[in-house]
């Protein structure tokens, strides 16, 4: 089976505070559809009340079999509805 570009091991890890997951999802939802991105692991942090994604991006560098991927911060600017405008993804 051969997969998307998009899908050949660019992977991310990054974070969202639960706070914008409850109040906004629509708006979580709407960056992944302007990154087009696939969460493939989420896990809930009680400690940091944050959302500890692994997802595959093409903004994402392409990683080694076996290794980690990297941390990235997800930026996002809405319009004054709400809407996302844009979206940066910046590696840490």
């Amino acid at each position: 089976m051969t997969y998307p570009t998009i899908y050949s091991r660019k992977l991310g890890r990054f974070k969202i505070r639960g706070e914008m997951i409850r109040g906004h999802p629509e708006q979580v939802i709407e960056a992944f559809t302007l990154l087009k991105m696939l969460p493939v692991d989420v896990k809930f942090s009680y400690d940091t009340d944050s959302f500890d994604y692994l997802a595959m991006s093409e903004r994402f560098e392409t990683v080694p079999q076996g290794y980690m991927a990297n941390e990235y911060i997800l930026e996002m600017t809405a319009d004054s509805t709400g809407h996302i405008e844009l979206v940066e993804v910046r590696k840490l």
